[in-house]
């Protein structure tokens, strides 16, 4: 698998991850006066477990740190 590219989206609200130039995943976030929110997650399907949600997990927090926001994972409960 060729390497993963994880860039910032800021008109979108979001970091996203390519493979070859092609979406391969992205994380969706809010801003507040004093938090970036992490509120959605997505991999494609077709490569859920080659490290995509990883290396944006890290991108996204890392870039953060380096702004000295804080950061917080939305966590959403869904009934079954």
């Amino acid at each position: 698998m060729t390497a993963i590219q994880v860039l910032p989206d800021p008109s979108r609200l979001r970091y996203q991850a390519s493979i070859d130039g092609e979406v391969a995943g992205f994380v969706e976030y809010i801003v507040t006066d004093e938090l970036i929110v992490f509120t959605h997650t997505e991999v494609h399907p077709r490569i859920e477990g080659k490290g995509v949600g990883s290396a944006i997990a890290r991108f996204a927090l890392d870039d953060v740190r380096a702004t000295s926001c804080t950061a917080s994972l939305s966590r959403r409960r869904t009934s079954r």
